[in-house]
């Protein structure tokens, strides 16, 4: 996809509203969204995805799409070459916020302005270099945190060594990038930990489905099970990965219930809903003055292991009777 086709995706359907708008006597917000890999048709209040949940947390809030509030959507379709492209044509038309899904969005976006209020939804923003403080965030960033830092990897580990005693090594589903930044520098410390090796390969760029079939192609020979990483490229292939999980016979964790709800093995779950919810919730703060400096980053504390009886039975996998035990929800 060219350049300016990924500028005619988010303009056509903002000067589509613009009509609307302009008989409005009221103040217009504008509000864009870059995502890293998700399409744009799945960036509307419309979809049945996390996005679609934000936008309609935004109208309970007050703020609707055509009337005072506009929207711009950019997506890289898993390629990082364009990610960095689209957020130096997100910061040029200067909006009122900025919705940043990943931490690798943030960050291309955090080196092109200081000024512009960013929210991102993403894993350790202190891993990443992001911010110092996820109490005072400082500058022009605040957001929500789906990961927080090693301690939930070394306990996802656990859980996948409590399910498979014998596993020494574990295939790492996540981007390339992901593997060479803090986040994945400390889920291998977490390996590490539980006396586990990480594999791979990497999700190589651009992060779409040949890129994923390529990835799983080496994992019977070369890993016990399978850990998923919380990057949102994943979650855009989700059904895939649970596909290429099954048919790769291997127990795989995963960090949202979402994969489970999809035919995935177990996940251990935050309340991800909530996550958006409260980026939401920041956005309208922002919209109503409030500074993104003052506005601490959410972290959830509560996670819950969610396992699938039959996803079990489907590779020939039993669970044992202390992980049963152990887990918040059984899917039968």
């Amino acid at each position: 996809m060219k350049r300016r086709e990924f500028l005619a995706s988010g303009s056509l359907y903002v000067a589509s509203c613009s009509r609307v708008l302009g008989a409005q006597a009221t103040t217009v917000h504008r509000l864009a969204v870059l995502h890293p890999s998700e399409p744009l048709e799945n960036l509307t209040i419309h979809s049945d995805n996390l996005v679609g949940h934000a936008f309609e947390h935004l109208e309970k809030l007050g703020y609707f799409e055509g009337k005072n509030l506009e929207i711009t959507r950019y997506s890289a379709l898993g390629s990082t070459e364009k990610l960095r492209e689209l957020a130096s044509i997100v910061v040029a038309t200067k909006p009122d916020v900025i919705l940043a899904i990943g931490g690798k969005t943030v960050s291309h976006l955090r080196k092109l302005t200081s000024t512009i209020p960013i929210v991102g939804v993403m894993s350790d923003p202190v891993a990443y270099g992001i911010v110092g403080s996820l109490s005072h965030p400082g500058g022009n960033i605040t957001g929500a945190s789906v990961d927080p830092g090693i301690e939930i990897w070394i306990k996802r580990m656990a859980i996948l060594k409590e399910a498979l005693p014998r596993m020494t090594k574990v295939f790492y589903v996540a981007p390339d990038s992901t593997w060479t930044t803090a986040v994945g520098i400390g889920v291998k410390a977490a390996a590490e930990k539980t006396d586990v090796e990480l594999v791979g390969p990497p999700v190589e760029n651009p992060h779409g489905e040949a890129d994923y079939i390529r990835a799983f192609s080496e994992v019977s020979k070369r890993a016990d099970a399978i850990l998923v990483s919380s990057a949102a490229e994943n979650r855009t292939h989700g059904k895939l990965i649970v596909n290429l999980a099954q048919d790769s016979q291997l127990p795989a964790l995963y960090p949202y219930r979402a994969y489970v709800n999809e035919g995935g093995l177990m996940a251990h779950d935050l309340d991800i809903s909530d996550i958006w919810n409260r980026a939401a919730d920041q956005i309208a703060w922002i919209l109503k003055g409030d500074k993104p400096a003052d506005i601490p980053i959410y972290q959830p504390r509560q996670y819950h292991l969610v396992i699938n009886l039959e996803a079990a039975r489907k590779i020939g996998f039993e669970f044992k009777q202390n992980l049963i035990a152990m887990a918040d929800d059984v899917l039968d």
